[in-house]
C-alpha cells in the first residue's frame, strides 16, 4: 500500500533543512558537526574624561606606601629616567620626570569646602589603572561622572600627606591633556590661598574653560621653572613659595577673578 504524500514531505523537509544551513552560513558557518559560528561588534571603547602625564621629581612614585620610597630616598633613580621636556606648559621645569606606576583619582571639589583655603572632603569619582611607563594615565567615564563639567574637579596622585600629595585642576571639559606635577599643584595652591583673602571669591570663580584659571597655570609655569626638590614634598613647597613671590602670577589671578587683592 502507498501512502499518499511521501515523497514531497520528504523533499519539503530536505528544503527547509537546505534554507536552514544556508541561513546559518549566513550569520557564521554551517559545518558537518552541525554548529555555528557567531560574529558580535566589538564593544565600544570607554570615553576618555581626563588624560595627561604624571611628572615628579627624578621619577619619584607618588604611592603612599610605595616600596620605590627607599630608592627615592637613596637618590637611585637617575635625573634621566625619562624626558623632562614632556609638559604642555610655556616652560617645563627640568626637574620633574614622568613617573610609572602612579594612580591618579579624579575628585570633585565642593565651593564650601575649600572656602578656607583648605579641602577636607574631597568626593572620589574614579581613577585611572597605573601610569605607564611614560606616566601616561587615562581616566574613563562612568555612570557616577559621565561627564565634566562646571569647576571644582581636580586629578591627584598620592596621600593626603603633603609629602605625596600632587592634584591638578581640570582646565577644560574636553579630554585634554592633564599634567599632574609641580606646575599643577602650585596651581591649586595659589588659588585655595586666594580664597582666604579680600575681597572674597569662590572656587567656582575658577571654572574649567576659563581663560582666567589657564592664565593662572602659563604664570605658575614660567614662575616654578627654577623649582627644585629631592621629594615631593620639596619640590611642591619650591614651587608655591616662587609662585607667591611672582608678580605675573599675582596679576593672573586678578584678572581670573576680576577681583584685585586688597592691599
Amino acid at each position: 500500500m502507498i501512502k499518499l504524500g511521501g515523497p514531497k514531505r520528504s523533499r519539503a523537509l530536505g528544503a527547509s533543512l537546505g534554507a536552514l544551513c544556508l541561513a546559518m552560513l549566513a550569520v557564521g558557518g554551517c559545518g558537518s558537526n552541525g554548529t555555528a559560528g557567531l560574529t558580535f561588534p566589538p564593544s565600544p571603547k570607554p570615553e576618555a574624561l581626563v588624560k595627561g602625564v604624571v611628572q615628579l621629581p627624578y621619577g619619584v612614585l607618588a604611592a603612599t606606601q610605595s616600596p620605590w620610597q627607599w630608592a627615592a630616598r637613596l637618590h637611585l633613580f637617575s635625573p634621566a629616567y625619562a624626558s623632562p621636556d614632556q609638559c604642555n606648559y610655556p616652560v617645563c621645569n627640568p626637574n620633574v620626570f614622568p613617573a610609572s606606576g602612579v594612580r591618579v583619582t579624579l575628585e570633585r571639589v565642593d565651593h564650601a569646602d575649600a572656602a578656607d583655603g583648605v579641602i577636607d572632603n574631597p568626593v572620589p569619582l574614579a581613577q585611572s589603572s597605573d601610569t605607564d611607563e611614560s606616566g601616561g594615565y587615562t581616566i574613563n567615564a562612568n555612570s557616577t561622572v559621565p561627564a565634566i563639567e562646571g569647576c571644582g574637579y581636580m586629578a591627584y596622585v598620592g596621600g593626603a600627606d603633603q609629602q605625596t600629595l600632587t592634584r591638578a585642576f581640570i582646565l577644560t571639559s574636553a579630554a585634554a591633556d592633564t599634567e599632574v606635577d609641580v606646575v599643577s599643584e602650585t596651581v591649586v595652591r595659589v588659588v585655595l590661598d586666594r580664597l582666604t583673602k579680600a575681597p572674597p571669591v569662590q572656587l567656582c570663580d575658577f571654572p574649567l574653560g576659563s581663560p582666567g584659571l589657564q592664565g593662572i597655570t602659563d604664570a605658575v609655569a614660567t614662575a616654578v621653572f627654577t623649582a627644585t626638590g629631592t621629594n615631593v614634598e620639596e619640590m611642591n613647597q619650591s614651587g608655591f613659595e616662587k609662585a607667591m613671590a611672582n608678580q605675573g602670577v599675582k596679576q593672573a589671578i586678578d584678572q581670573a577673578t576680576g577681583v584685585p587683592v586688597a592691599d
